[in-house]
This record gives C-alpha cells, sequence and structure tokens, in this order.
C-alpha cells in the first residue's frame, strides 16, 4: 500500500473577517475536475467540519471550471481569497511529479490543488465516500494556506503521509494537533485586529 503525501507549502496573509464567533474566510473553488454539485457541497462541509471547533468559518465561492475569466466569479472574490483547484488527471501529471501527491499549496500565493483521480483511489482504498476524502484532502490543503511551511503535524488532519488505513483514522482523531491549534489562533488574533 503506497503512502500519499502532500508536496509544496505556502506561507502567505490572510485577510479574517469576524462573524459572529468566528473568523470567516473566503474561498474560491475552481471545479476542473467536475464534480456534482452534490459532491461539491459534501467535500465542502467535510472540509469545513475541521476548522468549526477552531473558530473558523469558510465562505465557499463556487467559480465554473474557466476560473479566472469567469467575469462573475472576478467580481466577488476578493483578493486575499484563498484558492482550490479541483484538477482532473491531465492537469494533476502536469502540477506534480510526485506520484503519490494528493495535493499541494504553491509557495508565494494563496493558492492550492487536489488531485481529485488521486483523492478518489484513496477513497476507494478506505471505503469510504469520495466527497469525504475529497474534502479531508481539501481541510489539509487549506492549512498549508493558513499554517504555512512547516504545518506537517504527527497526526491529526495535517499529517504529511496518507494511507487508507491512516484516512479511515484521521477522521477519529482530533483535527488539528495542540500546535497547530495555537498557531490558528494566533493567525486570527493578528488578522482580524
Amino acid at each position: 500500500m503506497h503512502a500519499r503525501r502532500f508536496v509544496g507549502v505556502i506561507f502567505g496573509t490572510l485577510a479574517l473577517g469576524l462573524a459572529s464567533h468566528a473568523a470567516k474566510i473566503q474561498v474560491a473553488v475552481y471545479d476542473y475536475a467536475g464534480l456534482t454539485t452534490a459532491e461539491l457541497r459534501a467535500a465542502e462541509a467535510e472540509a469545513g467540519r475541521y476548522y468549526r471547533p477552531e473558530g473558523i468559518e469558510f465562505d465557499w465561492t463556487r467559480c465554473g471550471a474557466h476560473g479566472w475569466r469567469e467575469i462573475t466569479c472576478a467580481k466577488v472574490v476578493r483578493p486575499q481569497a484563498l484558492i482550490i483547484n479541483l484538477l482532473p488527471q491531465k492537469m494533476a501529471a502536469r502540477a506534480t511529479r510526485d506520484a503519490d501527491a494528493l495535493g499541494f499549496a504553491w509557495s508565494g500565493t494563496h493558492i492550492a490543488g487536489v488531485l481529485c483521480a488521486r483523492a478518489t483511489e484513496l477513497a476507494e482504498e478506505a471505503r469510504m465516500p469520495r466527497p469525504q476524502v475529497l474534502g479531508m484532502v481539501m481541510a489539509h490543503e487549506l492549512g498549508h494556506l493558513l499554517l504555512g511551511a512547516g504545518a506537517h503535524e504527527h497526526r491529526g488532519i495535517m499529517v504529511a503521509h496518507w494511507t487508507a488505513d491512516r484516512v479511515v483514522l484521521l477522521r477519529a482523531q482530533p483535527f488539528f494537533v495542540a500546535n497547530a491549534r495555537r498557531r490558528l489562533e494566533q493567525e486570527a488574533a493578528q488578522i482580524a485586529g
């Protein structure tokens, strides 16, 4: 059984707006992989559940497969928004040469990618619903966008190497280890003022 891993990390500043007690972060999702609306909603919900206990909510903005060319999306996506690209196999091959990668974040940007075909394979191996694993990978990559370089942990959603057995266990473990929790709180407090 191969261990999947995540490549590339990013460090960037974010603008968080407070809505009630939760920091609200806009995430623009560009779906190049052709997920159904139901799959996309389920994956977003799964990704969001890892951050809710940390006081962070995501404002999901779905942008079509044409991304930056879409005028309506360009009008509503704020410059400080995080961007998740859901990539099919063909695009994934160009994005990373790491055969075991599930996702990546580009250094110096607010942009991450999820390799949907590889995440789907892992979901099948783990006998889990595809949107659940896609959401977990999205949560991991959002962790890199929020926490920056060196965000991998020994357990929880920010663990570096994923196997079918480990992905099942990830759902039962605390989402973030104490160090990552503190960093998330500090980032939100610093930016939200």
